[in-house]
């Protein structure tokens, strides 16, 4: 039996609701989403939430599949929209970290948040690793010491405005890095090929 009659039956079977066809269809994708969801930059458990999102959209639209398209296209279209949902709310947790202080929140956050949290904060960390000497002192007397503008300057024997503008190329570098419309979107885009 050739994979295009095989794709054609599972898709009859999940059409007519058949627990079969659910089990075959996860047992061909799952794999391949969760490799790929991986690849850029999702946690285990994102990947793993991410899958379960395909499997379930493709059930619950099951009715409305069509033998005349692709279905592995479809299936790479909802893996791929999963996926900047995905990708889009751990921005948005990054955000929302950038501008609360700590104590904020630690008040409030849950177990997803922490989660997040340390993933980015791992990944800034490494970004920060590979700055320069001098403008990666000036970023962690910043914002990791907390001092001002003017006692980086005067500690380091800089100009205020030296000092600045370390700061500002580096959270620049920091948000272009993170920017997931320059940078993950496009990646993600180009991995879902493999469906096609």
């Amino acid at each position: 039996m050739g994979r295009d009659s095989e794709i054609e039956q599972l898709v009859e079977g999940l059409k007519r609701g058949e627990n079969w066809a659910l089990k075959s269809f996860h047992d061909r994708y799952s794999t391949p989403l969760y490799r790929t969801c991986r690849r850029y930059f999702l946690s285990h458990e994102d990947a793993e939430e991410v899958v379960q999102d395909v499997t379930l959209t493709v059930w619950n639209k099951r009715e409305s599949l069509r033998n005349d398209l692709s279905f592995s296209a479809y299936v790479g279209m909802i893996a791929r929209n999963a996926t900047f949902k995905k990708a889009r709310k751990n921005i948005i947790y990054f955000t929302i970290d950038n501008y609360l202080s700590d104590e904020h929140l630690n008040a409030g956050a849950n177990v997803e948040d922490e989660l997040i949290g340390s993933e980015t904060e791992r990944i800034i960390e490494s970004l920060i690793a590979e700055l320069p000497a001098k403008k990666q002192k000036v970023y962690i007397m910043s914002r990791i010491q907390g001092l001002s503008h003017d006692e980086i300057a005067r500690e380091m024997d800089l100009s205020r405005r030296t000092v600045e503008n370390h700061i500002y190329q580096t959270n620049l570098l920091i948000k272009e890095k993170l920017n997931l419309n320059c940078w993950v979107f496009p990646l993600i885009a180009s991995e879902w090929q493999f469906f096609l």
